[in-house]
C-alpha cells in the first residue's frame, strides 16, 4: 500500500460563470489556491450579477494539483423542471499514473427517484466503457442517502472493485473504482463545514458541508503518488 500525503483535489458543482468567461468561480478559486482546473459549463440561462441580468452557466469543476490531460462531459437524462444535468470526466496524470475523475450532480427534484436512477445508470454505463483507465474516482452530489438503493448501479459495476466514502448524513458520495483485484481503500472520511458568517452582513450562506476522504490504493504493479484527498460538492 502506498499512502498519498499533502495533495488535495476538489470536485465541485453549481459553480457560476458568465457566458463571456469574464467571471468564472472555478478559475477564481484555482488562481487563488494555486491549482489547475477544468470547468464544464451547464444549465445556461439568464441569471443576475450585481443586479444585472446576464447570460451565465451553473457548471461542474475539478480543481487539482496534478497535470490535466483532458476534460469532457456526458449528458444525463433530465426533466424540464430541473434543467440540464451532466457528468464531467477529467483525465489526470498523477506522477505517471492515469486517473479518471468523474464529477456529477444528479437531480434534486422531490419524488424523482426514477429520474435519479436513470441518471446513475447512464453514468455507470459510461464508466463501463472507459476502457483506457484502470482506476477511477466518482464523486459528487447524488441526492441519495448512504444506504439508498439508487446507488446500486455504481456499487455493482461488473468487473470493478469498489470502495465508498459517504458522510454520516447528507447526499455526497465518493466511489473509488479499480479493475481487477486491486482494491482502493478509504482510510478516513469526514465533513468539512463550509458555513461561516459573512463579516459584512453577519449572514450565513446556507447549510453547507463537504465530504472529505483520504484514500490509499493497493496497486503493486504501478508507482503511486501520495495522498489524494477528494472533496465533493456541497450538499
Amino acid at each position: 500500500h502506498t499512502r498519498f500525503r499533502g495533495r488535495s483535489d476538489v470536485c465541485s458543482s453549481d459553480l457560476f460563470a458568465t457566458a463571456d468567461h469574464r467571471y468564472n468561480t472555478a478559475a477564481h478559486l484555482a488562481r487563488h489556491l494555486g491549482l489547475h482546473y477544468a470547468f464544464q459549463p451547464a444549465r445556461p440561462k439568464i441569471r443576475h450579477l450585481d443586479g444585472r441580468p446576464i447570460d451565465s452557466h451553473c457548471g461542474l469543476a475539478v480543481l487539482t494539483r496534478h497535470r490535466l490531460i483532458a476534460s469532457a462531459k456526458i449528458d444525463l437524462p433530465q426533466d424540464v423542471r430541473d434543467g440540464e444535468r451532466i457528468a464531467q470526466f477529467v483525465d489526470l496524470d498523477i506522477d505517471g499514473m492515469r486517473l479518471l475523475v468523474i464529477n456529477v450532480r444528479v437531480s434534486h427534484l422531490a419524488g424523482a427517484d426514477a429520474l435519479r436512477r436513470h441518471q446513475i445508470e447512464r453514468l455507470a454505463g459510461a464508466i463501463s466503457g472507459s476502457h483506457d483507465f484502470d482506476t477511477l474516482l466518482v464523486g459528487g452530489d447524488f441526492n441519495a442517502g448512504a444506504d439508498d438503493p439508487l446507488l446500486a448501479p455504481l456499487r455493482n459495476l461488473d468487473g470493478f472493485c469498489t470502495s465508498e466514502a459517504a458522510p454520516g448524513r447528507g447526499v455526497d458520495h465518493l466511489f473509488a473504482l479499480t479493475r481487477g483485484n486491486a482494491v482502493p481503500v478509504a482510510l478516513a472520511e469526514g465533513r468539512a463545514v463550509l458555513d461561516r458568517a459573512d463579516p459584512l452582513t453577519n449572514l450565513f450562506p446556507g447549510h453547507r458541508a463537504a465530504l472529505v476522504a483520504n484514500l490509499t490504493f493497493a496497486r503493486p504493479s504501478r508507482r503511486l503518488p501520495r495522498l489524494l484527498a477528494l472533496q465533493t460538492a456541497a450538499e
